[in-house]
């Protein structure tokens, strides 16, 4: 019998053992989710950390230091401190950029598919045009176009992330749109708002959600991008993309001002996934 034969047996003979472990990945995973989102919201009122306070004396400590669990970046300023603001914003971006796109793309994909023909046409290939560009590639244009703020790194992530949505809305209202509890609402007199509000709308929650969870993932490593780059966030703003990018040139005598709030990031992602996959493996 070959491996992977053997392997599906095995699950096959034991699904609750497999239930079992998905199980716990999920959990582990929204408990690491719920401490970071935690640290962001509390962390500053015990931290206070500033981006303008900094100590050459105490510059590139390594971590363990006295006053410093995780040492100090390049200027002084204290690791722990700076982490705590990165990923303060990092979540709020990640949060108010799902929020906009997730509203603008459910509206327009489920206008789509439930009026079909002239207005499913035009915003389809206006997603299609969208669509030719790699979202990191049209969120790095609009954040250099409009300057760097946090405000303007939402709006070109939240333009960059609509599409997806707009494509999962339409299909679901395409298919549930002819179907016999939405037909009966259309002859009982109910309005288009109110067909698509409360019989449309709530069949397609569920898979934009999941999206939605595995699309923050995304949104936090394009913010950190931006940031890196020089064209999402202000110096004066913490965020783990500039922290990683002022760490570039120590890293061979402090490793820590990149690695960490890198580590950081990628631990976020990763979990985001993880919860995501477990929703998608539920629904189906």
């Amino acid at each position: 019998m070959s491996d992977v034969t053997l392997q599906s047996a095995l699950l096959e003979e034991h699904p609750a053992s497999g239930r079992r472990r998905v199980r716990v990945r999920f959990v582990v995973a929204s408990v690491i989710v719920a401490l970071y989102v935690l640290v962001a919201i509390f962390g500053p009122f015990f931290t206070h950390f500033s981006m303008n306070r900094t100590d050459i004396v105490d510059r590139l400590m390594p971590p363990g230091t006295a006053g410093h669990l995780l040492g100090t970046d390049e200027l002084g300023r204290d690791m722990v401190g700076e982490m705590i603001q990165g990923a303060r914003i990092s979540l709020t971006i990640g949060i108010a950029s799902i929020a906009i796109s997730l509203t603008a793309g459910t509206i327009v994909g489920l206008a789509a598919g439930y009026f079909g023909s002239l207005t499913d046409g035009l915003l389809m290939r206006l997603a299609d045009v969208q669509l030719a560009f790699p979202s990191i590639v049209l969120a790095i244009f609009i954040s250099a176009a409009l300057g760097s703020s946090v405000l303007n790194v939402v709006i070109a992530l939240s333009l960059a992330s609509w599409v997806i949505f707009a494509r999962i809305g339409r299909a679901e209202s395409l298919s549930t749109k002819n179907r016999a509890y939405v037909e009966a609402s259309r002859l009982l007199g109910a309005g288009t708002s109110r067909i698509i509000g409360r019989s449309i709308l709530p069949t397609a929650l569920r898979p934009l959600t999941i999206y939605a969870t595995v699309q923050f993932g995304f949104v936090i490593v394009a913010e950190a991008s931006l940031s890196f780059l020089g064209v999402g966030l202000p110096a004066s703003d913490a965020s783990w993309g500039t922290t990683i990018s002022d760490g570039e040139n120590y890293l061979s005598q402090a490793w820590w001002v990149s690695a960490l709030p890198g580590i950081a990031l990628a631990l976020l992602v990763v979990c985001m996934s993880i919860i995501g996959d477990d929703l998608n493996e539920r629904r189906s």
